[in-house]
């Protein structure tokens, strides 16, 4: 029961699921959404949506979260310096990137503030 009230994992879940809804809305082609790179970036919300979720439960001064940061950091550059190099067509624009984190974070004080009230 207790993995159905992990915080961070259900920020993670709907953070990507948000992310890649928004993608096939934005391409009107819910095949869209499958594909690598394209706006917004499912992989960035994930990983920013975690982070910012691992921050509201443990703490922003955790080393939990620290962790989980640099992970998210990495990730965030290779989504676009990366995936360049092998190819265009799997590769995120930095804007890309960004938007995808800020629906993340966006998701996760979403996920913390109504499990607070509910």
């Amino acid at each position: 029961m207790s993995f159905l009230k992990n915080e961070v994992l259900w920020s993670l879940v709907l953070s990507f699921v948000t992310a890649q809804a928004i993608k096939a809305m934005l391409n009107k082609d819910f095949k869209s959404s499958s594909k690598y790179g394209g706006m917004p970036s499912g992989h960035s919300a994930l990983i920013f949506g975690m982070t910012t979720s691992v921050g509201l439960v443990k703490g922003f001064g955790s080393s939990l979260f620290a962790v989980t940061l640099g992970f998210s950091l990495i990730i965030a550059s290779d989504l676009v310096r990366l995936r360049a190099k092998i190819s265009k067509d799997v590769a995120h624009t930095w804007a890309q990137v960004i938007v995808g984190g800020v629906i993340g974070i966006a998701v996760a004080l979403a996920v913390h503030f109504i499990g607070r009230v509910l």
